[in-house]
C-alpha cells in the first residue's frame, strides 16, 4: 500500500474574497506559440463537475491577470453554478441544462461575439459549442476526447506523464503570458453563506468545544467508495481519542445512505447531507480541521480552501485528480488493474478492501496533533 503525505509530490495547492495559494508555478518547456491579439470577450467552458470546475480556477486567475479588462464569461450546468455566481474575477455566469430541448438556448448562450472560447471540459459536445459560438480563436487540449479537438484553432499539447488536473488546464495559458507565479483558487464571498450555515450549526446543536471534523463517505461512483463501515471504526477513534465532532456531507441523494452510517456511531455526530448548499458546504469546509473522504468533490474544494484532506482511493490517480495542495495524506493500493474507468469493479474492490481503518485513523489523529487551528 502506497500512503503518501503531501508535501512536495502534487504541487499547489479582494472584496471578501476567499483565495488560496499554491505553490509557484513550475516552468515547462517554452514551444513558439503564435502571437494572438488580446480578446476583449472569453467565454471558458467547463460545465462540469465540482471537482473539475475547482481544477479550473487557478487558470481562470491566470486569464484575469493577464487581461483585466477582458469580459470573461463562464458557461458552467445549472446544479454547478452556484459556486461561480458572484466570482470576483468572472463578468458573466451562463448557466446552462444540457438538455435536447434546451439547444436553441445553448447556441444563444454561446453566439455572442466571443473572440476567444476556451474549451476545458474538452468532449464533443463543448467542442461543438466551441466552434458553433463563431469565435476567431479556440482554444482546446490536445487530449481532448470524442474528437473534440477538431472544432479548435489552438490546441495546447499535453504531455504523456501523469498530470494533475490543475496542471492539465494551466497548460492552455501558454497561448497568453503568465504574469502571475502562484496558483490562486478564488473563491466568491462566503459571508452570507456562512451566515446560513450558523443557522443549520445552531440548528443541529454541534458543539463548539470540540474539534470539527468533516467526512463524506460517499461518492457518485461505487467503484469509489470505501466501505461504510470503516468510516465508522475512523470516527469512533477520533471521537474516542480527540473528542472530535464529526460532520458528515453530501448531496440530499445520499442523506438516506449517510444516515445508516450515522446510526453505527456513538458519540456526536450529525448528519448534514442535504442541509448545505455548495457556497453553505464551502464555508463549512474552510470551519474543520480536517475532512476524511473517497475521492469526491467536496475533496477537492476542502483542498481549495486550504483543509487538510485524508483521502481513500480505490481505482483512480491521485497524480491527476488527488486533493491538491501541501496538507494532504492520500491511500492508494498498487493493484495490477489500477488506475481504472470502470463502473463496476471486477476485483470486489480489491483496492478499497485493502486499506485499513487503523491507518486512516492514524493519519487524521496526526493531523488533529499538528494542526492547531481550532474547529
Amino acid at each position: 500500500m502506497t500512503v503518501r503525505r503531501e508535501t512536495e509530490d502534487v504541487k499547489g495547492n479582494s472584496q471578501n474574497t476567499n483565495v488560496t495559494k499554491g505553490l509557484p508555478l513550475t516552468p515547462g518547456p517554452r514551444h513558439p506559440t503564435p502571437a494572438l491579439p488580446d480578446p476583449s470577450r472569453v467565454l471558458i467552458l467547463k460545465p462540469s463537475s465540482l471537482g473539475d470546475i475547482i481544477h479550473a480556477l487557478p487558470f481562470l486567475h491566470l486569464l484575469r491577470v493577464r487581461f483585466p479588462k477582458a469580459h470573461l464569461s463562464w458557461l458552467v450546468k445549472s446544479e454547478w453554478s452556484p459556486l461561480l455566481q458572484g466570482h470576483p474575477e468572472l463578468d458573466e455566469v451562463i448557466s446552462v441544462r444540457f438538455r435536447f430541448g434546451e439547444v436553441g438556448a445553448l447556441l444563444r448562450a454561446v453566439r455572442r461575439d466571443f473572440d476567444w472560447v476556451i474549451d476545458l471540459q474538452g468532449l464533443l459536445r463543448t467542442g461543438l459549442l466551441a466552434r458553433l459560438s463563431g469565435a476567431p480563436v479556440r482554444i482546446g487540449l490536445s487530449d481532448a476526447r470524442e474528437g473534440a479537438g477538431v472544432f479548435y484553432t489552438h490546441r495546447a499539447p499535453i504531455p504523456g506523464e501523469p498530470l494533475h488536473a490543475v496542471e492539465r488546464y494551466l497548460l492552455a495559458a501558454r497561448f497568453f503570458d503568465r504574469p502571475s507565479p502562484e496558483r490562486q483558487f478564488v473563491l466568491p464571498d462566503l459571508t452570507d453563506a456562512d451566515r446560513t450555515l450558523e443557522n443549520v450549526i445552531q440548528s443541529k446543536k454541534i458543539p463548539v468545544d470540540r474539534p470539527w471534523i468533516a467526512v463524506h463517505s460517499t461518492a457518485r461512483q461505487t467503484p469509489k467508495r470505501w466501505p461504510a463501515q470503516r468510516f465508522c471504526a475512523v470516527a469512533d477513534r477520533l471521537i474516542s481519542e480527540r473528542r472530535a465532532a464529526l460532520l458528515f456531507i453530501g448531496s440530499r441523494g445520499e442523506r438516506g445512505e449517510i444516515e445508516e452510517t450515522v446510526r453505527r456511531i456513538d458519540g456526536p455526530v450529525y448528519n448534514l447531507a442535504g442541509e448545505t448548499g455548495l457556497l453553505q458546504l464551502a464555508a463549512l469546509l474552510g470551519r474543520v480541521r480536517l475532512l476524511v473522504c473517497n475521492d469526491s468533490g467536496p475533496m477537492h474544494l476542502a483542498a481549495a480552501l486550504g483543509t487538510p484532506v485524508v483521502a481513500i482511493f480505490g481505482p483512480t490517480d491521485p497524480r491527476k485528480v488527488g486533493p491538491y495542495g501541501k496538507e494532504h495524506a492520500v491511500f492508494k493500493i498498487g493493484h495490477d488493474c489500477s488506475p481504472c474507468s470502470r463502473s463496476r469493479c471486477v476485483q470486489g474492490g480489491a483496492c478499497l478492501m485493502a486499506i485499513p481503518a487503523e491507518e486512516v485513523a492514524e493519519a487524521a489523529i496526526s493531523f488533529l496533533e499538528v494542526r492547531g487551528k481550532d474547529r
